[in-house]
């Protein structure tokens, strides 16, 4: 567990270790942001990375939002 490992160590997690931690307990919905954060040169801070993944997450929500849209409407058409 992530509060252990702090506890043991007793020195604040880096950036980029947050960042793993966070990465292994994302879904699949995640995969197609997590690669170019990999990726990145520069560490995000967690709040830029909090950003992103709630950006991402919100993304994913209005595209589902309009297929399911799309969907009932085609649906509805067929009749």
């Amino acid at each position: 567990m992530l509060a252990n490992e702090i506890s043991i160590i007793d020195q604040p997690l880096s950036d980029d270790d947050l960042t793993l931690h966070i990465f292994h307990g994302l879904g699949a919905d995640f995969r197609e942001i997590v690669a170019p954060i990999r990726a990145r040169e520069n560490s995000l801070t967690f709040e830029e990375l909090h950003d992103l993944l709630i950006g991402h997450e919100s993304c994913n929500s209005a595209a589902s939002s309009l297929c399911k849209l799309h969907n009932s409407h085609k649906a509805e058409s067929t009749w």
